[in-house]
């Protein structure tokens, strides 16, 4: 047995094609009337929206936070329901990378450029070891952050690199550290 809610004439009319078109166009043409009635109210009420707002808060991040802990019990990514990936313990492929985008770059619009630079060359410029996700990939800065924090969100100045070869170059840019190791190359070889 299903409960229908049942609707008043008023309330069909307004949810059927003609009512939500009649409502457009006395929206459209009585634009700023309502505009400015939504405003008064809200100068009228604002502390009380304020303090509803303040006394849902803690529940709507509860509710979250449960929401997110569930998925994360059942495999699945905390921002959605798809399974987490392999190389991450609570975000599936297309969050992870939002994730590095925004822990990175200030911003996960870059999301899907990580992604094709990771696949179309999965190893450290470095250590020419294979990277794996979750592993021993990590981004890095070509030019360092401390040195040249006018390009710290600039996507053309990240490229991923093994760990060990992101602790190795420290604050060096990528041609010092590359200069770097092509000495040391250099001084193995002459032994």
């Amino acid at each position: 047995m299903t409960h229908e809610k049942t609707l008043t004439p008023v309330q069909k009319y307004k949810q059927s094609k003609k009512g939500r078109e009649a409502a457009r166009k006395y929206y459209r043409a009585n634009k700023e009337k309502l505009r400015a009635l939504g405003n008064a109210w809200y100068a009228d009420n604002k502390e009380k929206v304020k303090q509803q707002y303040e006394e849902n808060k803690s529940s709507r991040i509860a509710k979250v936070k449960a929401r997110r802990e569930a998925r994360l019990v059942l495999g699945l990514c905390s921002n959605c329901n798809v399974p987490q990936t392999s190389y991450s313990n609570c975000y599936c492929e297309k969050h992870y990378f939002e994730q590095r985008s925004c822990s990175v770059l200030g911003s996960n619009k870059h999301a899907q450029v990580l992604k094709t630079m990771f696949y179309s060359n999965p190893k450290c410029p470095y250590t020419h070891e294979l990277l794996i996700l979750g592993s021993n990939a990590v981004l890095d800065h070509k030019l360092p952050k401390s040195r040249y924090a006018h390009l710290k969100h600039d996507i053309s100045n990240v490229h991923w690199v093994s760990e060990v070869g992101n602790r190795a170059k420290g604050k060096m840019n990528h041609v010092e550290f590359t200069l770097y190791l092509k000495e040391w190359q250099e001084r193995i070889n002459g032994l």
